[in-house]
């Protein structure tokens, strides 16, 4: 009798997990005695023979990684490209196709059920940089009516009674995004950093640089026009 097991493809390109534990490794300021001492190794020719790519890791050491270098498990194992995504939400992803693959026979029905529920929580976090892109349109195009209503109406914002609540309103959200912008440029650096030493271990310095929604807002704020209620 079949008993429905379900297969999970996981394709980990073992070629790129040594040279991205590299990458993530320096760019969180590490060296390898102290990744050794971390994930509980007696010296660091384990952790050298990992990035080498001599031999793989066990799944507890690529966990231990990844919440050291505080990067998906994804990115480590080369499921994914992003080294800035939340490193608990992708690795919950990662475990979740694990998981399955042990339940399935016994408990499909349960294990369909929590994956579509952490499909929609992932979900939902992830959509936190499309809000901001949205943000910044909407503030932008919102200064751009303001200044316009005050070209067309002399004296209109000292004349509008209420007129201090908006100006607060939009003092805040201009801090929104200022702070916004600043985790951006973060983000950004340190981006930055993993792709000039993955470049550097896998001989592809030059490669494209990464174009992402965070660049798009950061280039958004900076194109904001300066709110002047003189």
């Amino acid at each position: 009798m079949d008993t429905g097991t379900v297969e999970i493809d996981i394709q980990v390109n073992l070629q790129q997990i040594g040279p991205r534990i590299t990458a993530a490794r320096r760019a969180a300021g590490l060296n390898q005695i102290h990744v050794a001492v971390a994930v509980g190794q007696k010296n660091p020719t384990q952790v050298s023979l990992w990035e080498s790519g001599e031999r793989l890791p066990k799944m507890e050491d690529m966990i231990a990684m990844s919440k050291l270098f505080a990067v998906p498990l994804d990115y480590l194992v080369g499921l994914s490209d992003d080294p800035l995504a939340d490193p608990t939400e992708n690795n919950q992803a990662f475990l979740m196709r694990m998981i399955a693959t042990s339940i399935a026979d016994a408990h499909k029905s349960w294990a369909d059920g929590l994956s579509e529920q952490v499909a929609i929580t992932l979900q939902g976090q992830s959509q936190d940089r499309s809000d901001i892109q949205k943000m910044a349109v909407i503030l932008k195009d919102f200064c751009k009516a303001f200044a316009r209503i005050k070209e067309l109406n002399p004296g209109f914002v000292d004349d509008m009674r209420g007129s201090d609540n908006v100006q607060t309103a939009v003092n805040r959200m201009t801090e929104v995004i200022t702070q916004a912008d600043e985790r951006i440029a973060r983000e950004r650096k340190r981006c930055e950093i993993i792709d000039k030493e993955l470049g550097l271990a896998t001989g592809d310095y030059d490669r494209r640089m990464r174009t992402s929604v965070t660049q798009n807002v950061r280039q958004m704020v900076l194109e904001m026009p300066t709110l002047d209620f003189a």
